[in-house]
């Protein structure tokens, strides 16, 4: 009898060694195996920390669309423009080259916010930068004959006569933030163009200079901001200087983007050394110095250099 119930446990203990190897997280396995449990904590995943860069704090407001026409072959970009114009506009600012259509339309945009959506109005300039967004900037206490001295001979391009002389011996002289108004004209006109070429919409029928305007302006609007520290350096310690400050960093990347890629298009390759007499020349030793000063050497590496 007792050999019998030796013989049953024996069989008992060889079952359950049995099963609990066929068990590979059974409890008993796992200690016998590794030892007690250790609790570690959980880290949560390191998140990637939040890059500012300058622009990225320009205050603009919502502007909507003013109207809902629309051409199948104006492109996004375009129709974006051109339902940004109130209707009472007509056909004023039309062109039949489609980036003209979209430099012209944005000066009507800028117009109508200047005159009837300014907070300042009289005080400050409206600008409209695509996507329904549109920035305002109040002028600072500056004159267009004040700026112009400040562009140094290696980066007068072809536009500077009209734009800094002429228009600086106008009513414009004293809104020197007409400056930033061609500037934008420029980047966005260009805008259109790149945007055209992506959707392959009919070309242009003569190569044209169209990604040129805004490089040119790019160094109009840098010595404007020399212009500013110059002749009105408390304007850049309150906000109204901050805004500023970071309009032009934001119009600086935007502009410069549009270059260096609309540059590559067959019908926008256009010759100039602007972008190199900036990096080299002695003449404009100011304004690199100014762009630095103003947005570090990584900033103006990576925006204006390249």
């Amino acid at each position: 009898m007792k050999k019998g119930i030796l013989y049953i446990m024996f069989l008992t203990i060889i079952f359950t060694s049995i099963l609990a190897l066929l068990a590979p997280n059974s409890p008993e396995k796992v200690a016998q195996e590794y030892g007690k449990g250790v609790a570690l904590p959980i880290r949560p995943p390191k998140k990637t920390p939040v890059v500012i860069e300058p622009g990225d704090q320009l205050s603009w407001k919502v502007y909507k669309t003013q109207k809902k026409k629309t051409d199948a072959d104006w492109g996004p970009v375009l129709t974006d423009i051109e339902q940004h114009l109130p209707a009472s506009y007509g056909k004023k600012y039309y062109n039949d080259d489609w980036s003209t259509h979209g430099h012209e339309t944005t000066h009507g945009i800028n117009s109508e916010l200047r005159n009837n959506h300014a907070k300042n109005k009289g005080k400050e300039n409206g600008f409209y930068l695509l996507n329904d967004k549109a920035a305002f900037v109040v002028d600072p206490k500056v004159t267009m004959k004040q700026v112009a001295p400040l562009i140094p001979t290696s980066l007068q391009g072809t536009r500077y006569n009209l734009y800094m002389i002429q228009q600086a011996n106008s009513a414009w002289n004293n809104v020197p933030t007409y400056i930033f108004d061609e500037w934008v004209a420029y980047t966005n006109g260009a805008e259109v163009g790149i945007d055209r070429h992506k959707n392959k919409l009919k070309a242009p029928q003569w190569r044209s200079d169209t990604m040129i305007g805004q490089l040119e302006f790019t160094y109009y609007a840098l010595a404007f901001c020399l212009a500013v520290e110059k002749h009105d350096p408390a304007y850049l310690k309150g906000k109204d200087g901050k805004q500023f400050k970071e309009f032009v960093a934001h119009e600086i990347r935007r502009a410069m983007k549009c270059y260096r890629e609309g540059i590559k298009i067959d019908h926008y390759k256009w010759d100039t050394n602007l972008q190199k007499n900036f990096k080299t020349k002695a003449d404009a030793k100011d304004l690199r110095d100014l762009a630095e000063r103003w947005y570090g050497k990584a900033f103006v590496k990576h925006h204006i250099y390249k």
